[in-house]
């Protein structure tokens, strides 16, 4: 999982309504997470999903 890149196209304007990324702040400094610790993050974090409009890609 070192060497893997994601990209997002987005083909349609993404929002909260329709899907937009949702992200964890900080989380690439943490290293692999357990799904509980994933949990308790996403229990204490404030929402902030990423909006792209239609066309972007994201990195």
């Amino acid at each position: 999982m070192k060497n893997i890149v994601a990209v997002r196209l987005h083909l349609d304007a993404a929002n909260e309504e329709n899907g937009a990324l949702r992200v964890i702040p900080g989380s690439h400094h943490s290293g692999i997470l357990t799904q509980n610790q994933i949990e308790q993050i996403k229990n204490n974090l404030v929402r902030s999903p990423v909006r792209l409009m239609q066309g972007i890609s994201c990195l």
